[in-house]
């Protein structure tokens, strides 16, 4: 009978809590829930950014404190914001997925107005975009900040092998230096892929990784693009991009891990006119404005800036496109005066506690920002990427005060000198 009453009791509690619980995830999810609800099938405005993501948050923010409440448009459909330079850390076990994610309503600009809904396609001689959901939007001046789309179709069979994959974290299935420590590596071979034509695209950092691979044994194919995959007899197969003829190489795997084939938003696609022959949007290298609208300005990893595309080049590109809007805001006719220079970072984990932090510009040259060599191994590297960066990015970046580490490594490198527009150019 005790027995009975007690684990009813408990049984209560448990229902109680998971109601609790429940109901505080309910009041979170209200509390940042501020879209704009769309009535009307029109809306003009100042300032339009397409996507709330690490472009379009941190761009929105800092123009947001310049022109003031009710001139800045974002129209984003997502209910999250992640950080994806974080996704290595969760895929390796180190960080969990919760720690990369905010709700959209809390990360986007209180004074910006969010249109929760998709950009359907861009009018840029009737200065509109048009919505999934019916809606025409007039602006200004527009920000295209619509980032990537991965495209898992343009390999072949690989849908398939999703929906019968094993789950796996990725940190278990690539702990080749676990497996060392251990003494566990036994027979296993680790291959790696690639269809670029180097292991790295500066020379410094890449002599760095082939180091790694011959101490650990990892084998590197080098301008391999992969092309299908045959699941139920686990072969992958790969094209040799270095041959004058075309050749298919069938390669078994027991564990496989793709880097899906990426691509801008079909919304650009659909926009021919502000849109290179790849469909990125077309802007200047340098300035960020495009090359045929001059109210129309792009950012991130949709712009067809040839540079890696990282949170990184994302927070050098903020300052100079705050720069050269403003100014385009008050004199149209005025030439651009701040220029990006390709800065961009890639921090590659090569283990649990050890990073090498690429830093980089349109030349493809070092563009360090520690007066140390970051070609080499380092614990501070990964004590950065691991727990500075998040740190900067939700409250300093998208909040629209990070403008990338140039003013630092002035600092650390004794450079005192007038500061210069662009340090690298490259022709538009």
């Amino acid at each position: 009978m005790i027995y009975k009453f007690v684990t009813r009791c408990l049984g209560d509690v448990k229902t109680m809590s998971k109601l609790a619980k429940n109901i505080k995830k309910m009041a979170y999810n209200v509390k940042n829930e501020r879209y704009f609800s769309v009535e009307s099938k029109e809306r003009s405005v100042k300032l339009l950014v397409i996507g709330g993501g690490t472009g379009g948050c941190s761009i929105s923010a800092k123009l947001t404190s310049k022109l003031g409440k009710n001139n800045v448009v974002i129209v984003e459909p997502s209910d999250v914001h992640y950080y994806q330079p974080m996704f290595t850390l969760i895929g390796g076990g180190i960080k969990k997925l919760e720690d990369s994610r905010k709700s959209m309503g809390s990360v986007l600009p209180k004074n910006a107005e969010w249109i929760k809904d998709s950009v359907q396609r861009i009018e840029p001689q009737g200065n509109f975009v048009t919505t999934q959901n019916g809606m025409k939007i007039n602006y200004e001046f527009l920000v295209v900040a619509a980032g990537l789309k991965t495209d898992y179709t343009k390999i072949p069979r690989f849908i398939r092998c999703i929906k019968h994959a094993r789950k796996w974290s990725l940190f278990e299935l690539f702990a080749g230096l676990r497996w060392e420590n251990n003494g566990k590596r036994g027979k296993a071979r680790l291959m790696y892929h690639t269809s670029l034509s180097k292991l790295f695209g500066v020379e410094k950092y890449s002599d760095s990784l082939w180091k790694i691979c011959k101490t650990r044994g990892i084998e590197v194919t080098l301008n391999s693009n992969l092309i299908g995959i045959e699941p139920d007899r686990k072969i992958a197969y790969f094209e040799n991009l270095d041959s004058s003829t075309y050749t298919e190489t069938p390669v078994p795997y027991s564990v496989l891990h793709v880097t899906p084939p990426m691509g801008p938003p079909q919304f650009l696609r659909c926009s021919p006119m502000i849109c290179d022959t790849a469909g990125f949007l077309d802007v200047d290298s340098n300035t960020l404005r495009h090359k045929f609208f001059r109210n129309i300005f792009g950012i991130g990893d949709c712009a067809n800036l040839p540079t890696s595309k990282t949170a990184a080049a994302i927070a050098s590109q903020c300052g100079v496109l705050y720069d050269n809007l403003l100014l385009a805001m008050s004199d149209p006719d005025q030439a651009p005066t701040s220029f990006y220079n390709g800065y961009t970072s890639c921090p590659l984990i090569t283990g649990y506690n050890k990073c090498i932090l690429a830093e980089f510009d349109y030349s493809m040259q070092p563009l360090e920002t520690f007066p140390i060599d970051q070609s080499k191994e380092s614990f501070l590297m990964f004590f950065l990427k691991k727990n500075i960066m998040p740190l900067l990015y939700w409250h300093l970046m998208l909040r629209g005060y990070w403008n990338g580490p140039e003013t630092m490594r002035r600092v650390f490198h004794m450079d005192f000198k007038e500061k210069k527009s662009v340090n690298a150019q490259v022709s538009s």
